[in-house]
């Protein structure tokens, strides 16, 4: 009776015999290790100290004081489903090809409906810049101090992990199968193929609609839901030369990346706080990168769904290179294949030249004085194709054409310097620029974006 008692309030169990158990059971483990395994079946809890595990062979997850309770033990070494009643885990790093996903801590109640994330980091692994190639220019670093999630559901269908028919398709697509290497080769995301093929199915091949279909969860009511997440001190940081862009390739963007994910996702309302974006790029024709700096960002957004037909809509106010206000609204239907937007940005009083960083390197124009009172823009998306105006009043403004590959002023190509001096500020009329760019395949969202813009600055100021 007492070895009975003591097996069910608490036991060591085998690491070696955990991992094999992972590796057995779960479809996405190759192979796994694991230090200081500690369950307790009346209590439903289990412990691990540390735990590495390998998903292919360029994905390692590394886990540290892993703490899991309310939750089936059994059911969970043997792949199943169960959603937790409290987890933490306080490190979590995850490494996949260049790039290492990192936590300081994360935790989630599920009777309190809350989750928390703190020290989140997404950055290239050291040298990553260095070794951009052709095809793959650019690289992407990310990081949150805190992240809270109220109201938070995780819904998972309690269906059988092991299903002859999962683990038939497994057992085709597993990354620790033979065939892998060969298949990795070949699918490699720069491979000229794989680029081939990523844009014939565009995310939407019917051999990879009737996996998903085969595989993900087959209740409705399956997914993650929030009714906030709040978001403080966080930054996103992109880099691309686009030099090494290689042959063009189509891009999907973010809402149909978001629609394609198996898994539902709903969230009322995302609050964000003391955020910086920055976007650095080198030109094809130039040999050094303009910068443009979003700091201070601070705004919201939401609903956002993945399986519902609402739009999104967003609303945010930054300062532009630390010196230029910048006000910003978006509607921006999500359920649309197609990129549809409407958009109105606006800023208050600012020196022109703070727009010198971004302008001198990627569009050869450089600003040598003025102010700008009052600068609008509206504009609409309809199909990639957007339409609208920018207007502004100002005072003084001087530019000047330069070469994006020398800026020294003995090395000028063009002198474009005039004045523009407005005696009546509310002539607002007789300083609006036309907004027209339909976007290209290849575009990212925020290149479509900039180039929307930049198209109604250069048309502002007769370029």
């Amino acid at each position: 009776m007492l070895v009975l008692l003591g097996e069910l309030i608490g036991h060591s169990l085998s690491a070696g015999w955990v991992a094999s158990r992972l590796e057995e059971r779960s479809e996405r483990v190759v192979s796994a290790t694991l230090a200081s395994v500690d369950v307790s079946l009346l209590r439903r809890a289990l412990r691990v100290r540390e735990a590495e595990l390998v998903l292919d062979d360029s994905t390692r997850v590394s886990l540290r004081a892993l703490d899991v309770a309310g939750v089936p033990i059994w059911n969970l070494l043997n792949g199943g489903r169960d959603v937790p009643r409290h987890a933490v885990v306080e490190s979590v790093v995850v490494r996949r090809g260049d790039y290492e996903i990192a936590a300081r801590h994360a935790e989630f109640d599920r009777g309190a409906e809350t989750g928390a994330l703190s020290g989140f980091a997404l950055r290239p692994m050291p040298g990553a810049r260095e070794r951009l190639r052709p095809g793959t220019p650019t690289s992407y670093t990310m990081g949150i101090d805190r992240l809270e999630v109220a109201g938070l559901q995780i819904l998972l269908a309690k269906t059988q992990p092991a299903s002859p028919q999962t683990r038939a398709i497994s057992a085709q697509t597993r990354p620790a199968s033979p065939q892998t290497p060969a298949i990795s080769a070949q699918t490699r995301p720069a491979s000229p193929q794989t680029q081939a093929i990523s844009a014939q199915t565009r995310y939407a091949s019917p051999q990879t609609r009737a996996i998903s279909a085969q595989t993900r969860p087959i209740s409705d009511d399956d997914g993650v839901r929030a009714s906030e997440v709040r978001v403080h001190g966080w930054t996103v940081s992109v880099y691309s030369d686009r030099r090494l862009a290689g042959p063009p390739q189509p891009v999907v963007l973010p809402h149909q990346m978001f629609r394609e994910m198996d898994l539902p996702v709903h969230v009322d309302r995302v609050e964000m706080a003391d955020g910086t974006v920055v976007y650095e790029e080198v030109p094809p024709d130039g040999d050094r990168a303009g910068r443009v700096e979003f700091g201070g960002l601070k705004g919201t957004l939401g609903p956002l769904d993945n399986r519902a037909s609402d739009t999104l809509r967003v609303e945010a106010y930054t300062r532009i290179n630390r010196g230029l206000p910048l006000g910003l609204e978006i509607a921006w239907p999500l359920a649309s294949d197609s990129l549809e937007m409407s958009a109105r940005a606006w800023t208050s009083a600012f020196l022109a030249s703070v727009l010198n960083e971004m302008f001198e390197p990627n569009a050869g124009i450089r600003i040598l004085g003025g102010n700008v009172d009052t600068l609008v823009t509206r504009f609409s998306v309809r199909s990639g194709s957007a339409t609208g105006t920018l207007s502004a009043t100002y005072d003084s403004l001087e530019v000047e054409a330069v070469d994006k590959r020398d800026t020294d002023d003995e090395k000028l190509l063009l002198s474009l310097l005039f004045d523009a001096k407005l005696d009546d500020r509310h002539l607002l009329g007789e300083s609006v620029g036309e907004v027209q760019h339909d976007r290209a395949a290849t575009e990212t969202l925020f290149t479509f974006l900039w180039f929307t813009v930049r198209s109604g600055l250069m048309s502002l100021i007769g370029a």
